[in-house]
């Protein structure tokens, strides 16, 4: 079986354990620890990790940690994969929000033009969920080609 098949495996266990998914720590940790792998098991990683990210609380430093790794992938689908997975670690756990927020202002100095195309998905993030005139409203225009200051 190679990586990419054992990682789903790994993630249909997680997905069916249910109430008891907390007793297969060990696959969660080889998902982390994916992110060290191939691309396709990057990208796979990303979505997984944030997937199961709530029913892990004791390694949340950890899966942050790998999420923020694959953020800076050189590889630019797997950093756009990572940075839109990066809003669920908010809606679970409000602590990390000013780390990813962190990261993300970094983020959004990038002067790869097809990776701005994932900052609007992030303006919807949890900080800004319900806020009245918030609804569509990107995370900063001078960042946008031809929108904004600085264009």
């Amino acid at each position: 079986m190679d990586k990419v098949d054992a990682l789903y495996k790994k993630y249909d266990i997680l997905a069916s354990a249910g109430d008891k998914v907390s007793e297969h720590e060990k696959d969660y940790l080889d998902i982390l620890e994916s992110v060290k792998g191939t691309p396709s098991e990057k990208r796979l990683a990303s979505q997984f990790i944030a997937r199961f990210f709530k029913s892990f609380p004791h390694l949340a430093e950890k899966a942050i940690d790998a999420q923020l790794d694959l953020c800076e992938d050189a590889d630019v689908a797997i950093r756009k994969q990572a940075i839109k997975d990066l809003p669920s670690f908010c809606k679970e756990s409000k602590e990390y929000v000013p780390k990813i927020a962190d990261v993300l202002a970094q983020l959004l100095l990038t002067e790869d033009h097809t990776e701005l195309l994932v900052h609007p998905a992030l303006a919807g993030h949890p900080g800004q969920a319900g806020r009245p005139g918030n609804a569509g409203r990107s995370l900063s225009p001078r960042y946008y080609p031809g929108k904004g200051e600085g264009s």
